[in-house]
């Protein structure tokens, strides 16, 4: 697989994680503390810096550059200490790369890095990496023969043991 690196336009990530917040995007740079706009801001931030090549001044305009950097800190410290807030991450994440490997990218190139994926997992198995890699999946089907898949070669390392 070719190790291009994943760039989003940052109004295009804007406006995936507004959606996904039900916030509209001119409230992301409004002055507030409130939980519902701080944590899609801090989002925002954490994806911006992951995704796209601006400096950290583009991405938090109007705010200083220090708060994409607390946010970047604090989305980082929630994902290792928050569960339900890492289905959130990994939600808003899998939108992300749909919009790009849709919209932007080369869907071959996605299909290859699922099965990189699959072939990590397939290495050392768990039933929890099994869930994340089937968030990937919409079509029902294919995430059968992905999970028959799993389960063969589960059994089949087992066997080997």
């Amino acid at each position: 697989m070719n190790n291009q690196k994943i760039i989003i336009d940052i109004e295009s990530i804007k406006n995936i994680i507004c959606n996904f917040y039900k916030l509209h995007p001119a409230n992301l740079n409004k002055i507030s503390r409130k939980r519902e706009i701080v944590e899609p801001r801090q989002m925002y931030h954490y994806f911006a810096r992951m995704y796209s090549e601006f400096t950290f001044e583009k991405i938090g305009h109007p705010f200083h550059y220090a708060t994409v950097l607390h946010s970047e800190n604090v989305v980082k410290d929630r994902l290792s200490t928050n569960t339900e807030f890492c289905k959130e991450v990994r939600d808003v994440e899998q939108l992300l790369l749909n919009y790009y490997y849709t919209e932007v990218g080369n869907n071959d190139e996605f299909r290859k890095l699922k099965y990189d994926i699959i072939q990590q997992i397939i290495k050392a198995p768990d039933i929890l990496s099994l869930n994340i890699l089937l968030t990937f999946y919409k079509d029902k089907t294919e995430m059968k023969d992905l999970k028959n898949q799993f389960e063969i070669d589960l059994n089949n390392s087992s066997s080997d043991d």
